[in-house]
C-alpha cells in the first residue's frame, strides 16, 4: 500500500496529471515474460480494491504458464491503471 501512496498520494502522479488527458482510458495486461508458474492471481481482487475506477479480471487461474500469456487486464483511466502499474 505504501507503493501506492507514493505513487498517487494526496497530490496524484504529477507527471501523469502533466502530459496525460484525465478523459483517456487504457486496457492493459499483464503478459508472461517466461515461462512458468503463475500463483497469487486471487490477489488480483486485493489490488482492485484500492481504486473503484480500475477493473481487474484474472484471464487465467493459477498454475503452468508460457510466455507471452496474457493473465489478466486491467482497464480504465489510463492514469489510474499506470497508478496501479
Amino acid at each position: 500500500r505504501w507503493g501506492l501512496e507514493e505513487d498517487l498520494g494526496s497530490a496524484g502522479d504529477i507527471t501523469s496529471q502533466a502530459v496525460i488527458d484525465p478523459n483517456r482510458r487504457t486496457t492493459a495486461f499483464v503478459v508472461v515474460r517466461q515461462s512458468g508458474v503463475v500463483a497469487g492471481l486471487p490477489a488480483l481482487g486485493v489490488l482492485g480494491s484500492m481504486t473503484a475506477t480500475v477493473s481487474l479480471t484474472p484471464l487465467q487461474g493459477d498454475g503452468p504458464a508460457e510466455r507471452g500469456m496474457k493473465i489478466a487486464r486491467a482497464e480504465g483511466p489510463t492514469r489510474d491503471v499506470l497508478g496501479l502499474e
